[in-house]
């Protein structure tokens, strides 16, 4: 599995530049977000969380590329794009749970997938999903790092089945600012749950 940072020189990513009306008109049979398998039924019921401010480009690209690679694995999943309003420092984290909790009360998702929105999927055979019924950080390893794997980390893209979020309480919200909410997560993760899975062999 390999995952690009938002570096235009990765091969296999479509960087092209497309807007919201063409996304709907290119993945139309999705409604709302939403897209079920016409032919068989998908083992999870999957929410994608993208937490986002201000990064329209990005997250039309990770869209363009994000979709294709969920479809071809037959999943059953909507995208939640969780957008901070407020003139305030951002707030990652917070998005996060609170997307968490939107998307509870739309459907009962036994899969949710917290992701960045500048984490691009470079092949199809990432596994978006939470295998065994656990959490699982898929890239371990990222273009920008080189593809070096990172231990004790559960940033950029993490699978969690809703149990296991509710019973480390989310995210905490009180990181403002980029980073250091991932550490925390991987952190309570650790004292709850035990070790995190990785996709170790697989780059990201």
């Amino acid at each position: 599995m390999e995952y690009g940072c938002f570096s235009e020189d990765q091969p296999g990513v479509l960087f092209e530049n497309i807007t919201f009306e063409q996304l709907n008109k290119k993945y139309g049979d999705g409604v709302d977000g939403h897209f079920t398998p016409p032919t068989c039924a998908g083992r999870d019921k999957t929410a994608i969380i993208i937490p986002f401010r201000e990064r329209h480009r990005n997250l039309t690209i990770l869209l363009n590329n994000l979709i294709p690679v969920l479809r071809n694995r037959n999943k059953d999943f909507t995208i939640f794009v969780i957008e901070q309003d407020l003139d305030t420092t951002f707030n990652k984290a917070l998005l996060m749970n609170a997307g968490f909790k939107e998307a509870l009360k739309q459907d009962y998702f036994t899969c949710f997938i917290f992701h960045d929105v500048d984490y691009i999927p470079e092949t199809s055979n990432v596994p978006y999903e939470c295998l065994l019924n656990r959490s699982y950080h898929l890239p371990s390893a990222v273009s920008v790092f080189n593809y070096t794997v990172r231990y004790k980390f559960a940033g950029g893209v993490l699978t969690m089945p809703p149990h296991l979020f509710q019973a480390i309480n989310g995210f905490s919200n009180l990181y403002f600012g980029w980073g250091f909410e991932d550490n925390d997560m991987y952190r309570r993760y650790f004292l709850v749950l035990g070790l995190m899975n990785t996709t170790l062999g697989i780059s990201v």
